[in-house]
């Protein structure tokens, strides 16, 4: 599953946190990471950039 063109940024963004939320009961928080995040949402890293901006340390 990849963001197509055509397809609304909101369709990623809810994609993204929904495999953040699975992600995260199935692993713990601290044991997932970014990049599974992305793989199980199945969008762009550059997209994901887009949508979920860096947190300030």
């Amino acid at each position: 599953m990849t963001l197509r063109s055509g397809q609304k940024p909101e369709s990623a963004r809810a994609r993204l946190l929904a495999a953040a939320a699975i992600l995260f009961y199935k692993n713990g928080i601290t044991a997932t990471g970014i990049d599974s995040i992305i793989k199980q949402a199945g969008v762009a890293k550059k997209v994901s950039t887009i949508i979920l901006p860096r947190r300030p340390i």
